[in-house]
């Protein structure tokens, strides 16, 4: 029984791997990007991950926040 509440209950999407995916996926098709083209990979990211299962509001920005904060550095 809590081996099937677990499974329910376990996030399908760890965030700091698909950020590293995203960022990494992001560098090497653009080198120079912004904001939304790291919005765009992570929903794709999820959209692919889940295959239409739903998520949870807001992780395509968690998934951004902790790229911005933790993998890249500002240009310029």
């Amino acid at each position: 029984m809590a081996a099937a509440v677990w499974a329910r209950v376990r996030p399908a999407v760890g965030i700091a791997l698909t950020a590293v995916d995203t960022v990494a996926v992001v560098y090497v098709m653009r080198g120079a990007f912004k904001r939304r083209h790291l919005l765009a990979e992570a929903r794709r990211h999820l959209a692919y991950a889940l295959r239409g299962h739903l998520h949870q509001p807001g992780l395509d920005e968690q998934i951004v926040q902790t790229v911005v904060d933790g993998y890249t550095r500002p240009a310029g």
